[in-house]
């Protein structure tokens, strides 16, 4: 694969911190979850939940992974949340 086909490949990967941040915000909620209740099994503050739900700060693939771990659904799930993806788990 060539240099730009490595690019296009990239950037078809990349995710809008702001639709991460409401996917998650979307999946707390839909299993009646607080941020204060999260943010202790994620072991970080809720302002920090806050900011990441609102795409003011990267989530690490560490928190992904706590993350899919507590909603109990994949990485995948988590970065292409839909809402008959939530629906279901209700």
């Amino acid at each position: 694969m060539g240099k730009s086909g490595v690019e296009s490949k990239m950037k078809k990967q990349r995710y809008d911190l702001n639709d991460l941040g409401s996917n998650v915000k979307m999946m707390r909620k839909a299993r009646k979850i607080s941020q204060v209740k999260l943010s202790e099994a994620l072991q970080m503050s809720q302002p920090h939940l806050s900011n990441l739900e609102c795409g003011r700060t990267l989530i690490s693939l560490e928190i992904l992974v706590k993350l899919a771990d507590v909603f109990d659904c994949s990485v995948e799930d988590i970065l292409l949340c839909s809402q008959e993806k939530v629906k279901a788990v209700n």
